[in-house]
């Protein structure tokens, strides 16, 4: 049949656009004989969508193709509204997070002032009441409530212990650490930690042995004394035990580099396993084998934020049922001659000194003024 035909009874049954039907029949037929292609989509009153193609032949004459893409749109449109929606619901799950982190961030900044505000105020208490506990044990000794009176002292340092760690990481994360470098020789560190963990040493029944330097270093000696201390007291604390079999030994000593210097804290422990080296310096993360031990698991995370701040590194090699190594590296500096700064004799409590001297304690807090007072009162002087 004639295209024209065929055009005209489309253009009569609306399913070409436009009012004007010998219009369109005109326009089209021309469209062809000229050789123009041409590529439409047309929604048919049904709701099919056709593919129309029109491809003009080389020896004259014209193809066109009609093809059915009904459900490649609905898919299409589909698709589009799933990334849609996707997208929506991320924009919003974006928003949520970001509301979230936001509350969080505010609420770890209220606690980090909180805790590094009310630090004095916080460990006013227990100072207050490991003095009563102290005299307890004067008082009770020798008798039945002895033990009950170290049990308390025991439970009291514990806890503080753990407070301290607290108040400590606060300061950390807040930024409110302050830092002051110099140079200093490593054994005014390692000096005074020898002789606190020596007494420790006795009572839990450990060897404990000191290698000596004299290398110096430039630092905060106070910040890295909390490193070495943290290390000491994790080893004295995960020492072998009588059940175990072994005695328990603990090693600090210092090896020594062409530029820098290691602290290192040995010990013949049960050891970490390798999977876990890198995990036991995160907050809160303790070895299972070391849950019923007390405390929070914060001294290595105290000493990796120590170890950021002052730009030095912190190591851990260990081989379970042998024992640990901790160490702590830093370059080292030239020595310099400082004047010597007598030391304050220590005055016994019974010494004459004592006479006719006013003792003047000031505090803000009653209760560690009324253990002062008891403290003083106990040693004969008059409050």
């Amino acid at each position: 049949m004639p295209i024209q035909e065929l055009i005209q009874f489309n253009a009569e049954r609306k399913m070409l656009e436009g009012d004007d039907i010998e219009t369109m029949v005109v326009r089209r037929i021309e469209h062809m004989q000229a050789g123009n292609n041409h590529y439409f989509q047309r929604v048919l009153p049904t709701g099919v969508v056709l593919e129309i193609r029109g491809q003009a032949m080389p020896g004259g004459g014209f193809v066109s193709t009609f093809s059915d893409i009904t459900r490649h749109i609905e898919a299409e449109k589909a698709l589009q509204y799933a990334n849609e929606h996707l997208e929506r619901k991320v924009d919003e799950r974006t928003l949520a997070l970001s509301k979230a982190k936001a509350e969080a961030e505010l609420a770890n900044r209220s606690k980090t002032r909180f805790l590094a505000a009310a630090s004095h105020d916080l460990m006013q208490p227990f100072n207050a009441l490991s003095l009563f506990t102290d005299m307890l044990k004067q008082q009770v000794k020798g008798t039945k409530s002895e033990t009950i009176a170290e049990h308390i002292q025991d439970s009291l340092g514990v806890v503080e212990s753990l407070l301290t760690d607290l108040v400590e990481i606060s300061k950390l994360e807040g930024g409110s650490q302050k830092i002051v470098e110099e140079p200093f020789a490593i054994q005014d560190v390692l000096d005074p930690l020898f002789h606190e963990f020596s007494l420790l040493a006795k009572q839990q029944n450990i060897r404990f042995d000191f290698q000596s330097s004299c290398l110096w270093v430039n630092s905060d000696i106070r910040l890295l004394r909390r490193i070495v201390q943290n290390y000491l007291s994790n080893a004295f604390h995960y020492s072998p035990t009588q059940k175990d079999g072994k005695q328990a030994r603990v090693l600090i000593g210092v090896r020594r580099y062409p530029d820098k210097v290691q602290i290192q804290v040995w010990d013949n422990g049960q050891g970490i396993p390798q999977e876990k080296q890198d995990v036991i310096f995160q907050e809160f993360e303790r070895l299972e084998q070391n849950r019923d031990k007390p405390g929070l698991g914060l001294g290595l995370t105290i000493s990796k934020r120590i170890a950021q701040l002052l730009n030095i590194e912190l190591a851990v090699r260990s081989v379970v049922g042998k024992g640990s190594v901790f160490s702590v590296t830093l370059p080292t500096c030239a020595p310099e001659i400082k004047s010597q700064v007598e030391s304050p004799e220590l005055i016994e409590s019974n010494s004459p000194l004592f006479n006719g001297h006013t003792i003047l304690v000031i505090d803000n807090d009653e209760l560690l003024l009324e253990a002062l007072k008891q403290q003083l009162e106990s040693w004969g002087l008059p409050f």
